[in-house]
Order: C-alpha cells, then structure tokens, then sequence
C-alpha cells in the first residue's frame, strides 16, 4: 500500500569545506504516488573553494540503506550526463563559471527516501584528486495516512473515468447535435419557402394551404428557431407581400399579431409590444366576437383582416427568424 512520505530538507552538520556545494530538493513533501515530479539539484560555483582548482565531475548519489550508494547521475567535463537510475538529468561542468547537475525523478515512491549526496570530484592546486560533498536527509512520516493516500488515489481515478466519460459523451452529443440539425434543416426545407434576408431577419411561408391555428403556428415555428412574423412598418409588408406573391398563390397568411387577452389592445406575443403599424382591409378590423388573430388577405389586394382564432381556415403561415 502508498504511504504518505514526506521530504525533509536537512542539511546534516556539513564541514566547513562541504559549503560550497549547494544542493536542493524540490517539493519539500511529497505524496507517494501523487507527486509528479522529485527534483535534485546539485550546484558548484568556480572559485568558491579555493582547494578545489578543477573541477571534473558532480554526482548525485543516495544511500538505498546504511553502507549501499546508488549512483542516480553524473556530469562530467569528458562524458558529459550519464544516467544509473531511470531518471531525466542535465547538466555541465564549468570551470570559469557554474557547473550544476540537475536530476528528476517523476512520480516517485518509496525508495526515494534515503540520504541523498551531492559528489564533486576534481584536482586540488597540487593536482591530486580532491571530493567534496554535501548531503540531504529524506525521511518519511508515519503510516498513518495510508487510507487518506488510497482514497485520494481511488478519487484521481474516479475523476480520470468521469473524464473520459464527458468526453465521450460530449462527441456523441456532438454528432446528435449535428444529425439533428441536419434533418431539421431538410425538414424546413420540405415545409417551407424561405425568403432573402430582409433587415436582420428571414422569413418562412408554409408551402401548402392547412387548417391551423395561432397555437400550432406558433409552435412550429419555434420548432425552426424563430416565431409568426411581426410586421413594423410599411416597408416590411411590401417585402413580405413581393416574397408571398413569388412563392406561392396564397390568399390568407396568418401572422402573429392578437387582441386575445386584451379586446382592442392589438400587441405581438413574442415581443409583448403594442402593434404600431396596421394595414387594414376595407371593412376591417370586424369587431365581432373572438375577432383576436390578425392575417394577411391578398385575395385582392394584399392587407391585414382580423378572424375568428377558434374558427377553422384554410391557410399558410409566416415565421420570421433573426438573423
């Protein structure tokens, strides 16, 4: 079972001459299993040990127990990085400047713990070989965070499988998606005339004469993304009365305008405004009972009569979509 560790970055009681190696150890704690990376790193400024003339190479070792060394890498100025242990390693040897040898260990586990040791090699003023050293102290806590350690493990995977999850569901809804915008789009295309776009909007004109009424218009048009068509202003009825004439031999298009709720207050459902612009036919707007629902007649010359919403008519119906 991973057992909860940590690094504990001690410098143990170094001689005086071991102070001019510097060596580190980064994260200071680390999760068995959970951290992703252990980073050693080892540094030797020139000049900083006037014993040590020439450096030749740095090592970065660790005690596997108390009389065994496990060398983990090595720069040296004839080789370059070489590597002992299945680790990544940079580095160089420079005798002008900074040598430095850099080691990381990914996810690592229990046995990285251990004292580790920075070794630098070269040649005293005399030329005969001379090391210094400098050590850390891994230690580990006590066990008893072995189920927090499991279960966060057991809650990586679980995220990891929801992961892959979302994902796979987010491509099958993506095809969903697109299949279903296809066959709407052929279905718009079987049902409805559609015209140019006519300031910021388009328009659909149900291709066949139907018995239908404000509820089921309005509806199929949000179906299609839009709503029965509010006419603003002059312009806007010759637009769509040219585009009615072009498509089709309709007489009556219902649109969205209604008194329904409010005899005498004509208004448009969709946006709740008042109906500013009206083109009556001669003899209209009636003012019978149930008179709510607002089309256009164009048996003779296209304008807007008011019928029955209850009453059954044959007749098509406008959608208009913002564009």
């Amino acid at each position: 079972m991973d057992t909860l560790i940590s690094i504990l970055v001690l410098l143990s009681g170094l001689p005086f001459q071991a102070h001019c190696i510097r060596l580190t150890v980064s994260p200071s704690k680390l999760l068995n299993g959970l951290t992703e990376k252990l980073e050693v790193n080892c540094t030797f400024l020139a000049g900083s040990d006037l014993s040590l003339s020439s450096l030749t190479s740095l090592s970065i070792r660790r005690w596997t127990n108390s009389t065994s060394l496990r060398e983990a890498a090595t720069v040296s100025s004839f080789n370059g990085v070489t590597l002992s242990d299945s680790v990544t390693a940079v580095g160089t040897i420079d005798n002008s400047g900074m040598s430095f040898l850099n080691v990381i260990w990914s996810y690592p586990n229990l046995t990285n713990l251990g004292e580790y040791e920075c070794l630098a090699d070269g040649l005293d003023t005399t030329d005969h070989p001379l090391s210094r050293s400098s050590n850390y102290n891994v230690t580990g806590l006590s066990p008893e965070s072995e189920l927090l350690v499991e279960e966060i493990l057991k809650l990586q995977q679980t995220i990891h499988h929801l992961n892959t999850d979302f994902l796979s569901l987010k491509e099958e809804v993506s095809i969903f998606m697109s299949t279903l915008t296809h066959r709407v789009n052929a279905s718009h295309r079987t049902m409805f005339e559609t015209s140019a776009a006519f300031n910021g909007s388009q328009y659909s004109l149900y291709s066949i004469d139907t018995v239908v009424d404000i509820v089921q218009a309005q509806a199929t048009c949000e179906i299609y993304g839009g709503n029965l068509v509010e006419v603003n202003n002059e312009n806007e009825f010759h637009f769509l009365k040219t585009f009615i004439e072009d498509v089709s031999d309709a007489a009556l298009v219902l649109i969205g305008g209604n008194q329904i709720h409010d005899v005498g207050n004509w208004v448009y459902p969709q946006s709740n405004a008042s109906i500013k612009y009206f083109r009556w036919a001669k003899d209209y707007p009636l003012f019978t009972m149930g008179a709510n629902c607002l089309v256009l007649w164009g048996s003779f010359e296209w304008n807007m009569t008011n019928v029955n919403c209850l009453n059954s008519f044959l007749m098509r119906y406008i959608c208009e979509n913002v564009l």
